[in-house]
Formats: C-alpha cells, structure tokens, sequence
C-alpha cells in the first residue's frame, strides 16, 4: 500500500472513499446493482412464476360477464401443474397469486363469498388439456 501512495495519490485515495461512503449513506446503506444484475433478476423471477405461465397457457380474457372463482382456477392449476394436489400450494396461497397476477379490481370477493377474476376463460387449449389430465390426475391413475 505505501508504494502506491509514494506519489502523493493518498488524498485522492480518501476522497475517492469518502465519496464512495456518503453514497452509500444517501443511499441508505444500499448499493445501486448493475444493470446486467436487475435484467438477470427480472428473467429469472419471470421464469419462476407459475401462476403466470399457468394463466398465460390456459386462458384468455372473456367478456365481462364470465368470470371463474379461485377454487375452481386451482383446480386447474393442479392438473396443469401435473402434480398431486397435496404438493400444490394452498387455496389461500392461490388466491393471493391471483390477486397478485389480476390485481384487487379484477379478482375480488364474489357473490358466493369465493374470490374470482373477471372476464376469463379457459382457452380450447386449456380445455383440451385439463380433460386429458383430469381423470388421472384426481383418480390418481398414471397417464398412458
């Protein structure tokens, strides 16, 4: 270290780090992550989310009037998920990721006293596919 500061760099060494922890400071005690960090963050949290992709592959919006309670969305979500039930995240889970993926206007509490998102419905794909599973998947018999 002293052979680096043989050239009178010393002062320029401090302010360099006293800029660097009042940054820090302003900050409050929190660095600014590089760009490359937040886009790899944003992909990866976008690959991770199930519910999204769940409702991107199964579903399209409706008219106003259609709209699908939670507790019958999760059951769909289980046999596009292809896994036991048991394993699935609970009903309670899956109404907050609903409300999360549609928001408190679009999914609220109906008039049955379940939650449901307005206008949507099962796309012919997710039909299609959820008769193909449902029998198995709920009998607990294996696919052929």
């Amino acid at each position: 270290v002293s052979s680096l500061l043989r050239d009178g760099g010393a002062s320029g060494i401090l302010n360099w780090a006293l800029e660097g922890l009042r940054d820090l400071l302003s900050h409050n005690w929190r660095l600014d992550p590089p760009e490359a960090a937040l886009d790899a963050t944003e992909e990866y949290i976008g690959n991770e989310d199930r519910i999204g992709r769940f409702f991107a592959d199964w579903f399209e919006s409706g008219s106003i009037r259609e709209r699908l309670n939670t507790k019958q969305l999760r059951i769909y979500f289980v046999a596009w998920l292809g896994e036991p039930d048991k394993f699935v995240m609970s009903a309670h889970s899956f109404t907050k990721e609903c409300r999360r993926v549609f928001g408190t206007k679009r999914c609220h509490i109906g008039n049955s006293n379940f939650y449901v998102v307005d206008d949507l419905r099962l796309s012919e794909r997710g039909h299609t596919e959820y008769e193909q599973r449902e029998t198995d998947l709920f009998t607990g018999k294996e696919s052929s």
